[in-house]
């Protein structure tokens, strides 16, 4: 589990979820298109994998 944010983190968060909530995770060579949900006011994310 990650530290939580600092407050300039959460507002980065934030404007980035509102703008477009869909994300490319990206790990070694693969990615994966993810959509993520704040939960507990952003101090966890739902990420549900979106179909390809």
């Amino acid at each position: 589990m990650s530290p939580p944010l600092d407050q300039d983190a959460r507002e980065s968060l934030i404007q980035l979820m509102d703008v477009d909530p869909c994300f490319t995770l990206r790990f070694d060579t693969s990615a994966v298109e993810v959509q993520a949900q704040g939960l507990d006011d952003l101090d966890r994310l739902r990420l549900a994998i979106l179909p390809g």
